[in-house]
């Protein structure tokens, strides 16, 4: 457990509220604005999940050469293919 505790900015919308005014953790309560604003959902995005590794596809999703996926990761599209031939390191 953390004992020290780093001092920070609050991170303010742009309404002026600040984003930890939303969380009361001694109450256990939560804003029901932290489940459906679109500002604090673009936030989550760059500041977590864009930011995180993620899984996107597995192998045995891209069996044959020219197999591929279409992907969509904190709002990101991707695309994986399987190589038509085979890939070998250059010497």
């Amino acid at each position: 457990m953390l004992t020290d505790t780093v001092e920070r900015s609050p991170t303010l919308l742009k309404d002026g509220v600040s984003v930890e005014s939303l969380v009361d953790a001694d109450k256990g309560k939560i804003s029901r604005r932290l489940y459906a604003d679109a500002e604090l959902y673009e936030l989550e995005q760059e500041q977590i999940f864009r930011r995180a590794w993620g899984f996107l596809a597995h192998e045995s999703e891209l069996k044959n050469p020219g197999d591929y996926v279409a992907r969509e990761l904190a709002g990101e599209p991707s695309c994986w293919s399987r190589a038509t031939t085979a890939w070998s390191a250059p010497s």
